[in-house]
């Protein structure tokens, strides 16, 4: 079973990180970040029909997201599950995750060239920019390294 799926989820993870991607890309602080992976998700081929919702659900590690945030409420209604809910979080939990781990490579200062671990990139100047701690609170000798 697993081979047989195999293409489908390479596609989807491809998808998720280029939806990570392009939110990291778009946004210009965290609050813009999170809307665009809403709507990116939300308008998602694998969201807006039912077959590759259930797909989703196979293929994700988060395929609990949408009970471990609302409980079973709501997770099938009149009888019916509510693929597109349950594979929305799902999948939105994927685009949060692989936007963190692009954002948690290794970076370095655009001020001083510093190398930046483990820090979400701050939003400075309306635009994403990685900024080592000394820059971001002005302390930086302006030393290239």
């Amino acid at each position: 079973m697993r081979e047989a799926i195999r293409p489908i989820a390479l596609d989807y993870r491809e998808d998720v990180r280029g939806m990570a991607q392009d939110a990291i890309d778009e946004s210009t602080d965290e609050e813009s970040m999170s809307e665009y992976i809403h709507e990116s998700v939300d308008g998602s081929w694998w969201i807006t029909y039912t077959w590759p919702s259930q797909f989703v659900l196979l293929i994700s590690d988060n395929q609990d997201a949408y009970t471990d945030a609302f409980g079973a409420t709501g997770a099938v209604a009149d009888g019916a599950v509510n693929w597109a809910a349950l594979a929305y979080c799902a999948m939105r939990q994927d685009v949060e995750e692989s936007a963190r781990a692009i954002l948690d490579t290794e970076r370095k200062c655009e001020e001083c060239g510093d190398y930046v671990f483990g820090a979400w990139p701050r939003f400075a100047d309306k635009r994403l920019r990685d900024l080592c701690p000394d820059c971001e609170n002005d302390e930086c000798d302006g030393e290239d390294v």
